[in-house]
C-alpha cells in the first residue's frame, strides 16, 4: 500500500491528468469492502498510464498505454488467488476439490506476485527516470 501511495503521487506529479480516483484511494482502495474488489486495479492502472513513457505527454487524458494489460492479468490472478483461498471448494466439503482449488489459489498467487513485481518495478523506474 505505502508504494501504491507513493507512486499514485508522483504519477499525478509526473503528470497532472485527471485520475479516476484520489490518491487516498490507493489506501483505502485494499480495506474498504466492495470496492477493495476493483479500486486498487483502478490505481494501479491509471498510475501506470500515467508514467508511461510511451503516453504522449501535455493531453490532460489518461489513455491506456501499451503494456497496461499487464494490470489486468495481475489483478485478474489476484481476485483468482482470493476467491479460490477463501471460499473456493470448500463449500461442497470434497477434499479433491478442495485440494484442487488450492493448488489453483496457490498458483494465482505466484502468477499475480510475478506480475505485480514486474509492474512496480517498471512503473518505479519510469517514475525515476521521466522523460
Amino acid at each position: 500500500m505505502r508504494w501504491l501511495w507513493l507512486a499514485r503521487t508522483n504519477a499525478e506529479v509526473i503528470e497532472p491528468a485527471r485520475h479516476r480516483h484520489s490518491p487516498m484511494w490507493a489506501v483505502l482502495g485494499w480495506i474498504v469492502p466492495i470496492v477493495s474488489f476493483w479500486f486498487p486495479q483502478m490505481v494501479v492502472q491509471d498510475v501506470w498510464n500515467a508514467v508511461n513513457p510511451q503516453r504522449p505527454r501535455g493531453t490532460w487524458q489518461l489513455y491506456r498505454t501499451p503494456g497496461a494489460e499487464l494490470v489486468t492479468w495481475w489483478w485478474a490472478a489476484y481476485l483468482t488467488n482470493q476467491v479460490l483461498s477463501t471460499s473456493g471448494a470448500r463449500l461442497t466439503g470434497d477434499a479433491t476439490i478442495t485440494r484442487y482449488s488450492d493448488t489453483v489459489a496457490a498458483v494465482a498467487l505466484v502468477v499475480a506476485a510475478v506480475l505485480i513485481i514486474k509492474i512496480s518495478t517498471r512503473i518505479t523506474a519510469w517514475q525515476t527516470n521521466p522523460r
